[in-house]
């Protein structure tokens, strides 16, 4: 036992739990043995019954493709795990095939205590959704773990942003007007083109230097009372936060929450080629992924929003 306890405390992520807690995981670990070499998972096909943790030997991962041929080859050693991203975002299928080496020896985690800790402990989960996205920016990898076009192939439906760039969505053209425009002509201009932003440009250079929203005329004129004749700059929201077409979406959704913006511009060589709104992004699939679960859960305002967010806890890991 105490043994277990102070090989968990060396590896990442369960060097991040509670001592109490990384305790009862040591006691629920099933020690598994491969005295052969041999293939133990095999990709999209073999069911995970929860979390690998290497203690001695080698996993050796890879895709196979088309031809039969080993592609994107990874070795897993010590104090490395397997089978969390299989879990959490591939219908419990190994996303990978495993070949064990010979002499290979592993700690079990039934994927019922894994989800707990994935529940409980937000760093824990971030640990796993963190490196799917780091390996999804390996084009080959990404290529293998793409979704398929039919829904019924789907398998990592809600997770499309992961592999998907900005270039592929549709943007929302910019709408801008000189900081010396009334107010009130801005809100006219907004209601008739059926948008909730509009861009500001400095009357200066013409660049654009900040951006207004419905928001914007809720709190800092209706509710501050505000004359709406004055210059739309005297209340614009800055700084705008733009984006590459090139980057992923879930590049986008993470600079989002970090800088607390609901509109990002997006532009191409220097040049913007139109606009993203968070709610556009966060479509109902793509709340269904956990990584976005655990963003809108930080981002909750009140406890009603946070009632509402756990709601959706069952039916996320029934998808999972």
């Amino acid at each position: 036992m105490s043994e277990r306890l102070d090989f968990l405390r060396t590896v990442t992520p369960f060097n991040l739990l509670p001592d109490e807690v990384l305790a009862e995981v040591a006691e629920a670990l099933e020690e598994v043995r491969h005295p052969r070499e041999a293939i133990i998972y095999y990709q999209d096909v073999s069911k995970m019954r929860g979390l690998d943790i290497i203690v001695e030997g080698e996993y050796e991962t890879f895709f196979y493709d088309s031809q039969q041929n080993r592609r994107v080859i990874e070795h897993s050693r010590p104090g490395d795990c397997y089978g969390g991203i299989s879990v959490l975002m591939n219908k419990k299928r190994s996303l990978r095939t495993v070949l064990a080496r010979k002499n290979t020896r592993v700690y079990f985690l039934h994927r019922r205590e894994f989800r707990s800790l994935c529940q409980a402990y937000e760093e824990f989960f971030h640990f796993f959704t963190a490196r799917f996205g780091q390996r999804m920016l390996n084009e080959e990898y990404a290529h293998f773990v793409r979704p398929a076009s039919s829904a019924g192939e789907n398998y990592l439906a809600s997770d499309q942003l992961f592999s998907r760039r900005i270039e592929t969505l549709e943007l929302r053209g910019v709408v801008a007007c000189p900081a010396s425009t009334p107010i009130h002509e801005v809100a006219r201009r907004m209601a008739a083109a059926r948008t909730a932003c509009y861009f500001i440009n400095d009357d200066e250079h013409g660049h654009i230097s900040g951006f207004v929203t419905d928001i914007t005329l809720r709190d800092k004129v209706v509710a501050g009372l505000a004359d709406a004749r004055q210059p739309v700059g005297t209340i614009q929201d800055a700084p705008v936060v733009t984006i590459s077409t090139k980057a992923f979406v879930y590049e986008a959704i993470l600079l989002m929450f970090r800088t607390k913006t609901r509109y990002l511009l997006v532009e191409t060589d220097g040049v913007f080629v139109g606009y993203l709104s968070r709610n556009k992004l966060l479509t109902d699939d793509q709340a269904q992924s956990p990584f976005i679960f655990i963003q809108s859960v930080k981002q909750a305002q009140a406890v009603p929003e946070l009632k509402r967010r756990w709601e959706q806890v069952p039916e996320m890991v029934y998808r999972c």
